[in-house]
């Protein structure tokens, strides 16, 4: 959420930035949550009081986005409270209408190119290295792989955000997340002997992609990789290809009780739903099955559309009627995303491991069920099921129900998720970019 308010302009990056980074150096929870704010009851006390000034005081000094600043500023003094059901959109007591004054001008973005965002400088010594993360887009691996990582590393460095356009980026180590720089920022960061670290996340669809980027791949000064069956693949290229993992962003924050009975849950991008349609109608499974996928996501149907005449299935009305198959279809947000995976049975996934995308997709659906306490269940020669057996977990077929829905099979999952969640925390996450860096 909080990228989000950065990427739509509804207040200034900078500030935004330098905002966030400090509550990081100060030692504040990633992803410990943000209320919506859009209605506050308060009992008038001293403490509430004291909360009322606290607050106020963030919200004059940094983002005058209140969400912001109420979690962190409630954590900070101690103050207990709770939460409204829903969201001010579901709920029954609220009716959302727009402002009746008029709309205050929002602070001033700069243009891209130009939108460089710098940390405060908070403990700075002048051994401190300054890392660059871009470029910024909306695309989930950005928040997850871009930004979280980088708010996490501000606690050790200088970190600088830069757009698809920044003509020069001035930096010690530059990180291009998922795009390549264009070359001439590359350039530049040559010139100035600045180390580039390139995470292709998702990005290859076949091996002669592969071979087209080798030039790139070579003025690489290390590539980071979330599936370790790319490393032979890309290695060639750049002898300092490494794996690292996704951190744990969507685990919920409690394991998940076994339940006899409840919903199967899949979520995953709507260009896959097709094969997920079809796999279903070859191998039905006896339990509800909901899907949470991006419908409304113009890109994504067009994939879906093309995907679906290859298998010669017409999915032509399936988004409008928010089904296919038989199963209900849910648009994605993260919120419901957490509440779905609260409330489901279990889950599954389905690998077309003929394409070389699905054959090398990072295991991070099967990581966020698993360290949920989720029974997952995905096909044997996906790269989930390989990483987890090499980690001493047999993931559940989704052909073998009496296994993926079993106690037994729920208290092993809960046992390898405790695990998983410490394993791939934000902070452990970023030690070992930390390392990595420091290797350069």
């Amino acid at each position: 959420m909080i990228e989000s308010i950065a990427q739509r302009g509804l207040d200034d990056a900078k500030l935004i930035w330098s905002q966030v980074c400090g509550y990081a150096q100060e030692g504040y929870p990633s992803n410990a949550g943000l209320g919506e704010c859009c209605v506050v009851l308060r009992r008038h006390s001293d403490t509430v009081a004291a909360f009322n000034e606290a607050w106020w005081d963030e919200i004059c000094r940094g983002s005058r986005r209140d969400q912001l600043s109420f979690d962190y500023t409630a954590r900070k003094l101690g103050l207990r409270y709770g939460h409204l059901p829903g969201t001010i959109a579901d709920n029954p007591l609220f009716q959302r209408r727009p402002h009746v004054t008029e709309r205050r001008e929002l602070a001033t973005v700069p243009p891209p190119g130009e939108r460089v965002v710098r940390t405060p400088a908070l403990r700075a010594t002048p051994a401190r290295k300054t890392i660059a993360f871009g470029p910024l887009n909306a695309r989930p691996s950005w928040g997850w792989v871009g930004y979280d990582m980088a708010r996490e590393l501000s606690k050790t460095y200088d970190v600088i955000l830069y757009d698809a356009d920044a003509p020069a980026v001035q930096c010690d180590v530059l990180f291009a997340i998922k795009k390549r720089p264009a070359e001439r920022l590359l350039d530049g960061v040559e010139r100035q002997g600045s180390k580039l670290v390139y995470c292709p996340v998702d990005v290859y669809d076949a091996t002669g992609e592969l071979q087209r980027d080798a030039e790139f791949l070579a003025r690489c000064a290390m590539v980071l990789v979330h599936c370790e069956r790319m490393l032979p693949l890309l290695r060639p290229h750049c002898a300092q290809t490494h794996f690292v993992e996704h951190h744990s962003r969507f685990a919920t924050h409690a394991m998940a009780e076994y339940q006899r009975d409840g919903f199967i849950l899949w979520i995953g991008a709507y260009a896959y739903v097709p094969y997920l349609a079809d796999w279903l109608a070859r191998h039905p499974i006896d339990s509800e099955v909901r899907i949470l996928t991006d419908f409304d996501n113009e890109k994504s149907r067009r994939k879906a559309d093309q995907y679906a005449a290859e298998i010669g299935m017409d999915i032509a009305s399936a988004a409008a009627q928010r089904a296919i198959a038989g199963c209900r279809m849910y648009q994605w947000s993260e919120r419901r995303q957490g509440e779905m995976m609260r409330a489901c049975r279990a889950a599954l996934d389905v690998k077309l491991t003929t394409l070389f995308s699905q054959q090398h997709k990072p295991p991070t659906k099967a990581q966020q069920y698993i360290a949920s306490g989720i029974p997952f269940a995905v096909n044997a020669d996906s790269y989930s099921a390989e990483y987890f057996l090499a980690r001493g977990f047999e993931l559940a077929s989704p052909l073998d129900t009496e296994r993926w829905w079993s106690h037994d099979y729920w208290q092993e999952t809960r046992a390898t998720g405790q695990a998983l969640r410490a394993a791939t925390a934000l902070e452990r996450v970023g030690e070992h970019y930390r390392k990595l860096i420091e290797s350069l």
